[in-house]
């Protein structure tokens, strides 16, 4: 995305930010026909074919995600907790191959992020 409107900058046009706009850049391409140089429509062109192949690749790799979340046995368990969902239980799922690795669900919960800073002095 940044690399079109990059392009698009050089030659003083401006394309609104936003991945529901880059998908319109087509239909913005065919009206502004006559105005850009060619060769810079054909890189745009192929700019953005490979901004939509990346596109589907980050689609079917969250899609995979999910589904090892799914028929993971503990997945479904991670997830029922408050603020987690697919990405967050994935990550548990690979990272955390037992419990006992742990001293304490408290150590756990800080390896996480979960708990708040300490802002005492402990005694």
């Amino acid at each position: 995305m940044n690399r079109i409107g990059s392009f698009l900058l050089e030659f003083g046009i401006s394309l609104p930010r936003g991945h529901s706009k880059m998908r319109g850049l087509f239909s913005w391409l065919a009206m502004q026909k006559g105005s850009l140089p060619p060769m810079l429509t054909r890189e745009i062109i192929g700019q953005h074919e490979y901004y939509l192949y990346l596109n589907t690749q980050i689609e079917e790799k969250v899609k995979k995600r999910i589904q090892l979340v799914e028929q993971h046995p503990l997945g479904t368990l991670l997830k029922s907790i408050p603020g987690v969902g697919d990405m967050t239980a994935s990550l548990c799922i690979a990272n955390i191959s037992s419990a006992s690795d742990f001293k304490s669900g408290r150590n756990m919960a800080a390896w996480l992020g979960l708990v708040p800073r300490q802002h005492s002095t402990g005694g």
